[in-house]
């Protein structure tokens, strides 16, 4: 029990620095447009191909990757296997709102959980924005809102994306 205790932290930094690696060498190979050498059609759509993600996937890590060259808190902390890459992707939304708050969110990355994560980093990208951020965040939230139910085997499903305004009184 406590060899496997210790082999699931050691399997989890293992995991965290091959995220990260994965992230920085499939960012370089899109920068070269190596894509074009086996037929695909864009970066996401060749490391999809290559690792076995979905093309949105893909596209997420791309994305961080090419985020981590305007944040080197974040990158020096992903390169050091310090953050997953879930959270540096928070933490990278968040800092985009709020600059300031890269060096309190990399720390609360090691101390809190995912619910208490979440929350300051939403925190840390709202305090970040103007009152004209808000509002056109606002407008884009609403223009893009959705609502979808379904029924399965598990019952009745409702999913929405709404404004905090409506999804409050809902």
């Amino acid at each position: 029990g406590g060899d496997a205790e210790v082999l699931t932290g050691v399997f989890t930094r293992v995991e965290r620095l091959g995220a990260a690696g994965k992230i920085l060498a499939a960012t370089r190979a899109a920068q070269a447009n190596r894509h074009t050498l086996s037929g695909h059609r864009s970066p996401a759509e060749w490391l999809a191909a290559r690792t076995g993600v979905s093309l949105a996937e893909a596209k997420d890590t791309l994305a961080l990757g090419e985020d981590l060259s305007a944040l080197p808190g974040v990158d020096e902390a992903l390169r050091a296997g310090d953050l997953t890459p879930k959270r540096a992707t928070m933490i990278t939304t968040a800092v985009k709102q709020n600059p300031a708050k890269e060096r309190a969110l990399i720390n609360g990355a090691g101390t809190d959980n995912h619910k208490q994560f979440a929350e300051r980093c939403l925190r840390a990208a709202a305090q970040g924005r103007s009152a004209q951020d808000e509002e056109a965040r606002t407008r884009a939230i609403h223009a893009n809102r959705q609502c979808r139910t379904w029924t399965d085997v598990d019952g009745y499903h409702l999913f929405a994306r709404l404004t905090p305004a409506v999804g409050a009184q809902v």
